[in-house]
């Protein structure tokens, strides 16, 4: 055990730096304190809740094609260092290769005051593994018949968070270890927050896509602590509930209906989704997007534009907005949330370009937007979890139907709706309410194109939930 004291932060940085360029320590741990290196999972007393939550997240990663790779024996470290990452509690304890990030979080904690010692906790990973293993610290860990802590390392290279971090961990399943094994650590008095990495650096604001599909699942789970305080939960959602009869009153057998065909046969794409590899932001292609040319439908430009989005697809860019003066604050991060989400699914450079220029044309005119229509829709059949909102007009749901859909429909409710020019108009003003499971009654095709075309933009210009980008995953979709 080394304690080693400087006198400001910038000195310990530097001590850090140099001990790791000496290679005499190459993991480090910032603590605003010199607190126990301590695993979340051990601080509790009663783990059922842990165990709890840790099958919710097994369950769903198990169901998930993105993430069922993570819960195979050979990759189960990967599974527990996203559960860490996302904050349930694992005998994972965060490490970095990094001694500015270590830094970072020493200063950036609500408990660093003025004046109070802060610490870098340093470790040389061989020297720790054989001390585990053959030295000391190993009899007594042996002698208590205490399982044996041991240096993690895995390869998320679709976890952003993880490689903005450059982290690894200790999985470290009881209290006291700092008691058998004595830490080294750089001791500094805290003056002020590290500054030379900022906040997007450590938590990035762009998301990969097994990123946007755990935002679900922990949107679920916060949604789930809502309820049991409020009970409200059940009625949150409220398409795809009406009984079987209300289906019948306008189909012959909805029970028999078969899927569309144009389900039958989609890009494989959607189901197996593009990783892109994260990149530091001084490390990214930089675009430049004049807003107002595409607003004004300056036809050159969309080209251009269009032409720009090709050659950078499956990248993680930077997108510098200029002309941006007349729209919110954060439309720059709206643009990029919608570049990152479609960029990593089968859509046309022109579905992403559109989309971006209908998000544009949504943040002007909102409010004048006449017969919009909103919309529910999710990935669950049951109308619970994994749900947004946005608008459509009037015209569109109409238009998703599927081009056979008058076979499929009660004799009698077509002689109630004789009309035959209004008939398909009455059935979509109908059925919307219903939440009908959409590979029965939408053509695919058409309705990945109103995706892109209007439910991504409204979505991210709603901000309300978690946006939904692909439309091979949705089940259900009805009237708000």
């Amino acid at each position: 055990m080394r304690h080693y004291k400087a006198k400001s932060m910038k000195e310990a940085l530097e001590l850090a730096n140099r001990f790791k360029e000496e290679g005499k320590f190459d993991l480090f741990r910032g603590q605003a304190r010199d607190w126990e290196v301590v695993s979340s999972a051990s601080r509790i007393n009663d783990n059922s809740l842990v165990m709890e939550e840790m099958q919710k997240f097994y369950q769903f990663c198990a169901t998930n094609e993105l993430l069922k790779p993570y819960i195979d024996s050979e990759k189960f470290d990967e599974f527990i260092a996203i559960a860490q990452h996302y904050g349930l509690k694992t005998n994972f304890v965060d490490f970095t290769s990094s001694p500015e990030i270590a830094m970072y979080f020493a200063t950036h904690d609500k408990s660093c005051e003025v004046g109070q010692e802060s610490v870098i906790v340093c470790l040389n990973r061989n020297e720790f593994e054989e001390e585990v293993r053959n030295g000391y610290t190993q009899h007594l860990i042996s002698k208590q018949n205490l399982p044996i802590p041991s240096i993690i390392e895995v390869d998320l290279t679709n976890l952003w968070r993880l490689e903005a971090q450059k982290g690894c961990f200790m999985e470290q399943p009881f209290i006291g270890f700092d008691k058998l094994y004595g830490f080294d650590k750089i001791y500094f008095p805290y003056s002020e927050p590290f500054d030379s990495i900022q906040k997007f650096d450590i938590y990035p604001e762009r998301k990969s896509p097994i990123e946007l599909e755990l935002d679900k699942f922990f949107m679920d789970m916060r949604m789930s602590g809502i309820a049991k305080i409020e009970k409200k939960f059940t009625n949150t959602i409220h398409i795809g509930r009406p009984p079987m009869e209300a289906y019948n009153k306008i189909f012959q057998d909805y029970s028999k209906l078969q899927k569309h065909s144009s389900w039958n046969n989609i890009d494989n794409k959607w189901n197996n989704e593009t990783q892109v590899q994260w990149e530091y932001q001084n490390e990214r292609k930089q675009i430049r997007l004049d807003i107002q040319k595409l607003a004004n439908n300056d036809s050159v430009y969309y080209n251009q534009f269009v032409t720009t989005i090709s050659q950078h697809r499956d990248m993680l860019i930077n997108i510098d907005l200029i002309n941006a003066e007349n729209y919110n604050s954060n439309i720059s991060e709206k643009i990029k949330s919608i570049y990152d989400g479609m960029n990593f699914l089968p859509y046309s450079n022109e579905h992403i370009a559109n989309a971006i220029k209908e998000l544009l044309h949504i943040e002007l005119h909102f409010e004048n937007m006449a017969n919009k229509i909103e919309m529910e829709f999710g990935e669950r059949d049951s109308g619970k979890g994994y749900y947004s909102r946005a608008y459509i007009f009037e015209n569109d749901y109409q238009s998703l139907l599927r081009e056979d859909i008058l076979e499929y429909i009660n004799l009698k409710y077509l002689s109630e709706n004789a009309n035959a020019e209004d008939i398909k108009k009455n059935i979509s003003k109908s059925i919307i309410n219903l939440g009908c499971n959409v590979s029965l009654i939408f053509d695919f095709h058409k309705f990945a194109d109103l995706f892109a075309k209007m439910v991504i933009p409204f979505q991210v210009y709603l901000n309300r939930n978690i946006v939904l980008f692909n439309p091979a995953k949705i089940k259900i979709f009805g009237e708000a």
